[in-house]
């Protein structure tokens, strides 16, 4: 499994990158408008910084049992799980495209993200950029 690193303080922020190397999570937030993307940068620097937001506007479970967590803005949902002090970051979806009935479907995205990394850890096969 390969990560880039987003985000690297006490805490670190990683993204989830294909087999290609490309990284739709990154993709996403840097083809964003401006204000936008910038809006969620910002949040996942402070992550990085001073560890998840206290704020459920800003952080919150969408299945705190299974390990499945949001970073919301305006404009945006970055879904993610932790593993220790990393945030791994698997998609993000427009806030208007998200609608409750959905996040069943994100969870098991983020689930199945996170099932791979654990058994990438597990192997050895754990791949991260700078």
């Amino acid at each position: 499994m390969r990560l880039r690193m987003v985000y690297k303080g006490p805490y670190e922020v990683l993204a989830v990158c294909g087999a290609d190397g490309r990284c739709p999570v990154l993709e996403t937030i840097h083809g964003a408008p401006t204000n936008e993307g910038a809006a969620m940068l910002a949040r996942l620097q402070r992550a990085a910084e001073t560890g998840p937001p206290k704020s459920a506007v800003a952080f919150h479970g969408i299945n705190k049992k299974r390990g499945a967590y949001e970073f919301k803005t305006r404009a945006w949902r970055m879904f993610c799980f932790r593993d220790g002090q990393a945030f791994i970051c698997t998609h993000v979806e427009p806030k208007n495209s998200v609608k409750n009935k959905d996040y069943p479907r994100h969870e098991r995205a983020v689930l199945v993200q996170r099932a791979a990394y654990v058994n990438a850890k597990q192997n050895g096969e754990l791949q991260i950029e700078e």
